[in-house]
């Protein structure tokens, strides 16, 4: 197959942050939850930040010979950045588009690559080589459910990636 990228859109993805001590819900709650707003976030202090990502792939081509995920990084949050680790969400979740996904909801993830993946550099684009994840969605060997980015060291370090929700690009 020919190359394909798949960059989430607001019209064909699903992609949230949660995390696992602060709410950010005006009326508190938790523990944890993040926002679906024009942010991913990877990383923490002494918590932990997840950026999850889910595309429908329903008129995507049936194999790739590359597949990449790729999403901007706009920044660090003023911390250092860290690797990650590449999960493969395993089962179906949603947040029922409200503003937060508690982290007691978040979808139970199987590492996906044995190795991490580089911190990416802020201000730049930031490309993940998903080819095996992807042929393995359309192939039905597994099912498609996205992926979770999730922080190798949380101790002050971010990642911070445009949403599909950013307005200045979407």
């Amino acid at each position: 197959g020919g190359t394909t990228i798949i960059q989430p859109g607001p019209g064909n993805s699903k992609d949230v942050w949660t995390t696992s001590v602060y709410s950010y819900a005006p009326e508190g709650g938790g523990p944890g939850g993040g926002l679906d707003n024009e942010e991913l976030i990877a990383g923490g202090f002494v918590d932990r930040y997840y950026a999850l990502v889910e595309f429908n792939l329903t008129n995507s081509p049936p194999i790739a010979g590359s597949c990449y995920l790729e999403l901007y990084c706009s920044g660090h949050n003023g911390a250092t950045p860290t690797t990650m680790i590449l999960d493969r969400i395993g089962v179906a979740w949603d947040w029922n588009r409200t503003d937060r996904l508690w982290w007691a909801n978040r979808p139970a993830a199987i590492q996906w690559l044995a190795d991490p993946i580089p911190a990416p550099v802020a201000e730049s684009w930031y490309r993940i080589d998903i080819t095996n994840l992807y042929n393995d969605w359309k192939s039905g060997t597994v099912p498609n459910y996205g992926v979770q980015l999730r922080p190798v060291d949380i101790n002050n370090k971010f990642n911070v990636f445009h949403s599909s929700e950013y307005a200045a690009d979407p």
